[in-house]
């Protein structure tokens, strides 16, 4: 999968979720494999809310997928 491909590793802590979208659309287009790390600070259990829906979509419209699916930390 990687092979001949450039591969963007990106550090990621708390941006607009609009940037989040962009970054991954341009390196879709590019055929760039995307490696986002950090705290997105997005909760994708939640599709009935924006942060959720732009994360779904992006999944869908940019042929990614997030690793992280279930909580990492509790709300108190």
């Amino acid at each position: 999968m990687l092979r001949r491909k450039r591969v963007i590793v990106a550090g990621w802590y708390q941006q607009q979720p609009e940037d989040l979208n962009h970054i991954c659309n341009w390196a879709s287009l590019k055929g760039q494999v995307v490696v986002l790390l950090g705290d997105l600070n997005l909760d994708r259990l939640r599709p009935d809310k924006i942060e959720g829906k732009l994360l779904i979509n992006t999944e869908q419209t940019d042929d990614m997928e997030f690793m992280i699916i279930q909580l990492t930390r509790v709300q108190t």
